[in-house]
């Protein structure tokens, strides 16, 4: 094959990618596409054999994010069956894009996606957090906001943790040189109740300080 114009070149011109992509899922076997393309009858017209023709007849992809859209989608690639187009309307294209039917229309999804108004990335996310295919797709952005399909979330209060000295194992008690302290937590603060000579002592006031601060909890 001969080269065109330098674009077959690394790094390969855009439109060279498209038609080298293209040439290879209609005409190689072993490529990992060709059970649609080539594999099912799907083939390339003998002008777009040649590189440069097509490039004449299609030039360059409108922006990186486009690629060649065949119209029908059980007719090979021809001039009259070509278009550019994104990913998104390839896929309201696809002989596999799932029509969804609602308040009495029946659309693809990327097409009630621009009905309603969002983008097909969000549809994407809302099926990921478990909405069904319908909702995502038919939801609109300011009725998905007020959506509350769990419920108001409930007020689980945290659970008070006394402080525990590892080497003692005596709730609220730890030790401080030859004495014992005692504290306790409320609010998220720590209350110094006193240093103890015991740590029974100190035990039985942060007991008493409990049941005064935390009145039904037990020990």
């Amino acid at each position: 094959m001969k080269k065109t114009h330098g674009m077959s070149s690394p790094p390969r011109h855009p439109a060279y990618r498209r038609w080298a992509n293209i040439i290879q899922r209609c005409t190689n076997p072993n490529n990992p596409a060709w059970h649609n393309y080539g594999g099912r009858g799907i083939t390339v017209c003998r002008r777009w054999l040649d590189f440069e023709s097509f490039y004449e007849d299609v030039g360059d992809p409108p922006t990186p994010n486009h690629t060649l859209d065949r119209k029908n989608n059980d007719r090979g690639y021809m001039p009259s069956n070509v278009r550019w187009a994104t990913d998104e309307t390839q896929a309201a294209n696809s002989r596999r894009a799932v029509q969804i039917t609602h308040g009495g229309r029946t659309l693809c999804i990327s097409e009630w996606c621009r009905e309603v108004g969002i983008a097909y990335v969000t549809f994407k996310q809302r099926r990921r957090k478990g909405w069904s295919i319908e909702l995502a797709a038919t939801t609109p952005p300011d009725t998905a906001r007020k959506r509350k399909p769990d419920g108001p979330k409930k007020y689980v209060p945290r659970e008070r943790k006394a402080h525990i000295d590892s080497a003692l194992g005596i709730l609220g008690v730890h030790k401080r040189g030859a004495r014992f302290e005692a504290s306790i937590q409320r609010s998220g603060k720590w209350h110094y109740l006193g240093c103890f000579s015991t740590p029974e002592e100190a035990h039985a006031a942060y007991l008493e300080a409990k049941q005064k601060l935390h009145a039904g909890n037990t020990p």
